[in-house]
């Protein structure tokens, strides 16, 4: 849903049903909103709120893109403008991430408070793809769940969640009060802290050079690695599943699996903006690859 700006004479009336259609210089174009109640305008600052009649992100647009209403309107410029995203648009899960949930369901026993019970609940929100739920430190009664969206509803494309998941996940939460160990306030709802990690593979100009087609298997490689790291959930997660630590050393392996014979003498790493032989993830952080990997 998006509130949009319209301006028109006071009185006139935009009619309950009214279809909107994106405009080609929108995020989407050539999708169509409706007006779900009729609107009489006051002549000044008048907000209507359009619903879009696509489901999920396909059309999504942005603040400060237009619409056109699909027939005429009295006394009102039929084109609209999107001020704010009241509501974000979500995508259904894949069949491999609704295969995850389910064995996950399957595996973890609800205990009535536990990690495990937080991470069932919160992904019962659609667009969610992972919680990490935390004590917190220095608090007896205070849980904090940290929250990672479906990357396609995403608002960064990495996994940080819109503010229409957060609150799903917030009255979802909420609505757990009865299961929750006694004493428990609240639950704190988070988003998940993307840290951007950086890679520069040096002395790879070295007796053997690196290829165009060799950059690009490394390149998925290591996006394709990095994308399976996340923190570990003691007392949900598997021991022997266990993958929320990067490494310069693994990043060389990854590398030289993906593209045999070529040369490095070595590899910067950097996570968060901080140079690092080793990072570990936790505390709702998790990685992003940059794919624009340096050869120095």
């Amino acid at each position: 849903q998006y509130a949009c700006s319209v301006i028109g004479s006071a009185g006139a009336i935009i009619p309950a049903g009214a279809t909107f259609k994106s405009d080609d210089s929108s995020l989407n174009p050539s999708f169509l909103f409706t007006l779900d109640s009729p609107y009489t305008l006051s002549g000044t600052g008048d907000i209507i709120t359009l619903r879009s009649l696509t489901v999920g992100t396909v059309a999504l647009i942005a603040v400060g893109n237009t619409l056109t209403c699909t027939q005429p309107l009295a006394n009102i410029n039929t084109q609209v403008t999107v001020t704010s995203i009241s509501i974000s648009p979500i995508d259904a899960e894949t069949i491999e991430q609704f295969r995850s949930r389910v064995l996950e369901t399957y595996t973890l026993e609800p205990q009535g408070g536990s990690a495990a019970d937080y991470r069932l609940w919160g992904r019962e929100a659609a667009g969610v793809a992972q919680i990490y739920p935390y004590a917190v430190s220095g608090m007896t009664d205070v849980v904090a769940v940290y929250v990672e969206a479906i990357l396609s509803d995403s608002t960064d494309g990495k996994g940080t969640p819109s503010g229409t998941t957060l609150t799903a996940v917030s009255t979802i939460m909420a609505a757990s009060n009865g299961l929750k160990p006694l004493g428990v306030m609240p639950v704190q709802v988070n988003p998940i802290n993307v840290l951007e990690v950086d890679v520069t593979f040096t002395g790879s100009t070295g007796t053997v050079g690196i290829s165009p087609a060799q950059r690009i298997l490394i390149t998925n490689a290591l996006i394709e690695a990095v994308a399976l790291i996340r923190p570990f959930i003691a007392g949900v997660d598997a021991l022997v599943d266990r993958n929320d630590t990067i490494s310069d050393n693994v990043i060389i392996q990854i590398a030289l699996n993906a593209a045999p014979g070529c040369f490095f003498t070595g590899v910067s790493l950097t996570v968060g903006g901080a140079s690092t032989p080793t990072y570990t993830f936790d505390n709702g952080n998790i990685p992003y690859l940059n794919p624009a990997i340096t050869y120095a």
